[in-house]
């Protein structure tokens, strides 16, 4: 998405073409990162209970150990349907990052230049995914711990292993999102860069008041 606009233009037909490529090339890039880094990371997370993402989000690298092997009990078949759920919705609030994107980049093709509206919005997600995720995960927890009561046995050990791949899980899954919303965020602003006059205006006026932090960009008068 970055290097569709790394040679931005002047001409207008030209930056409706990059428009469509970048949406198009944003779409590849969704289903790519998911199926390469989100889907399989989360498996590592919750069986393992360990992950170590990369810095730069768009270069992660998981370091995986071999799962722990756990003897097989009554838990299991409740556990998998649980957190077959839980990677369900986490998908689902992945896929909505996605269309919340092409929307914004759709708009700036349409002459939609509220940009600080939309960015805005990012920021509510943050906060909204990290509060919606760890939701689930109390309830992904106190089903399972329901369930174990009925049966018989202890599974106090079982249960406190589950728990924790579920805690390391919610937490890395929160820190991944928000550096993907923010990731997200660095790519429109360039396109907004490119396309809305005097952008860089409102990017200072959000930056005085303490957003954008991790945007940093150059004009033709600072280069």
């Amino acid at each position: 998405v970055g290097n569709s606009w790394s040679n931005g233009r002047d001409d207008v037909e030209n930056v409706i073409s990059q428009l469509v490529n970048t949406v198009n090339e944003l779409e590849a890039t969704a289903n790519s990162l998911w199926e390469d880094i989100f889907n399989p990371a989360f498996d590592t997370m919750i069986q393992n209970g360990q992950l170590l993402p990369n810095d730069q989000l768009n270069a992660i690298n998981y370091i995986m150990d071999q799962p722990r092997t756990i003897s097989k009990n009554l838990l299991i078949e409740k556990y998998g349907q649980l957190i077959a759920r839980l990677k369900s919705n986490v998908h689902h609030l992945y896929e909505f990052l996605f269309v919340m994107q092409r929307e914004a980049l759709i708009g700036l093709g349409k002459g939609e230049y509220n940009f600080d509206e939309k960015i805005r919005a990012f920021y509510d997600k943050i906060a909204a995914f990290g509060k919606q995720i760890n939701e689930w995960a109390v309830e992904t927890k106190h089903e399972l711990e329901m369930h174990a009561n009925t049966i018989q046995g202890d599974w106090l050990h079982i249960l406190s292993q589950y728990n924790q791949n579920i805690d390391v899980t919610v937490k890395t899954l929160v820190t991944i999102f928000q550096q993907l919303i923010e990731n997200l965020m660095t790519h429109y602003l360039k396109v907004v860069l490119t396309v809305v006059p005097n952008a860089v205006n409102g990017i200072e006026n959000m930056k005085r008041q303490g957003l954008l932090s991790f945007f940093h960009y150059q004009t033709e008068n600072n280069k």
